[in-house]
């Protein structure tokens, strides 16, 4: 290629594309929003979302996804399920979230 074959300009990958940076964006909200659901700093005045828990501190991922501030984002489980892939607080099994660390303290025992 000699110098006038040469292109003007060099070519570089095309940016993300706009749905791929808000779908990374509604992951990391979802997360910290539900991170937060399941925080002590929430869980200590939460009695809602402590009668959902079971023996286990487990808690339905449909209930967690009828929360006003998580339906507004999303009601795709799997989305919720992703955003929640790397969380280092909340753990999710079998369609069922909870407090990776000292949940126990925060169950309700049932009658």
């Amino acid at each position: 290629m000699n110098e006038d074959q040469k292109p003007a300009f060099r070519l570089t990958p095309p940016p993300p594309s706009m749905a791929e940076d808000h779908k990374a964006d509604l992951l990391v909200d979802l997360r910290k929003q539900i991170e937060y659901y399941f925080s002590d700093q929430n869980l200590v005045r939460d009695e809602y979302l402590k009668r959902q828990m079971d023996d286990e501190g487990w808690v339905d991922i449909h209930t967690i996804a009828r929360f006003r501030k998580v339906a507004a984002q999303t009601a795709d489980l799997k989305v919720i399920e992703e955003a929640l892939s790397s969380s280092d607080s909340v753990e999710l099994q079998d369609n069922k979230l909870r407090k990776k660390d000292g949940w126990a303290r925060y169950c309700i025992p049932k009658n």
